[in-house]
């Protein structure tokens, strides 16, 4: 019963308080399933849909999800150990845009900016974010890169490939970026 109601969506909170509530004095280890139970079966049926305990590898893992299915999601992939003609054996790279995305960067295109977070995280990855600003004058996030590479080289690959997928020229009237030059000089 706790696996079925974890995998339609139910809260932990929620699942405690259900089974807390015992019927007819009749109480059973049932009626005393803690979080730490539940977090338990959620990690022995896979009920979160963790790929691997490794980040980078459940990225690649879920990328091959994407591609099999046909949902071309990460438009520039790179996994740690490959080899490319410009990014080293231990760079790691994804570039990811959906086609909600997509569509809001065709037709919002005129003014783009990128903004990013700089080792923000244990693994000393950059995200950048790529926004535009749509038709309720709201930043829209459009692409999203994530890389251990930390320079210009890096953006510069990921718009060559966010511009391949997009099939056309990106030319803004108006492109703003955050202090570090990077994006600017890639652009």
């Amino acid at each position: 019963m706790i696996v079925n109601t974890l995998k339609i969506g139910i809260s932990i909170d929620r699942i405690l308080d259900d089974v807390r509530k015992v019927e007819c004095n009749k109480l059973s280890r049932f009626n005393l399933a803690s979080r730490k139970d539940i977090n338990y079966l959620t990690k022995k049926h896979n009920i979160d849909k963790r790929r691997h305990d490794n980040d980078v590898i459940a990225v690649g893992l879920k990328v091959q999800e994407w591609n099999q299915n046909g949902k071309n999601y990460a438009f520039f992939f790179k996994q740690e150990g490959e080899s490319h003609p410009v990014l080293k054996d231990t760079d790691f790279v994804v570039g990811f845009m959906n086609a909600t995305m997509e569509k809001k960067l065709k037709d919002f295109g005129k003014i783009i900016c990128m903004d990013g977070t700089h080792c923000t995280n244990r693994k000393g990855m950059d995200l950048t974010i790529m926004l535009v600003k749509d038709d309720k004058n709201a930043a829209f996030p459009v692409a999203f890169f994530l890389t251990n590479r930390l320079d210009r080289v890096a953006q510069e690959l990921f718009l060559g490939a966010l511009k391949k997928k997009v099939g056309e020229e990106l030319q803004p009237e108006y492109f703003m970026s955050d202090d570090n030059p990077k994006y600017y000089n890639a652009w």
